[in-house]
């Protein structure tokens, strides 16, 4: 099967964390990761990262937000961000 787009993942995981479902939201992005295009999966990461952060994962969300960190682009200066919130980098 084709990759599929990753704005409906990102759509209901932005959902579930504007209810305060963070832990769900990161399950969602976590889960879908492989069904979307391989070019979306660094935007997902960081947004999974964030949701880990909200949830009060910070071990599993530098873990994330540290791998995507390290690539280019606006999804890498999304969780070098997301990192300096959280007291590294």
């Amino acid at each position: 099967t084709s990759p599929s787009s990753a704005v409906p993942l990102i759509g209901r995981a932005l959902v579930l964390m504007n209810g305060g479902r963070h832990d769900e939201a990161a399950r969602l992005l976590e889960r879908g990761a492989e069904a979307v295009d391989e070019r979306d999966r660094a935007a997902l990461q960081a947004l999974r990262g964030w949701a880990l952060q909200k949830a009060g994962m910070a071990a599993e969300s530098e873990r994330v937000l540290g791998s995507v960190a390290d690539g280019e682009g606006a999804p890498a200066e999304l969780a070098a961000a997301l990192l300096g919130n959280s007291g590294r980098r």
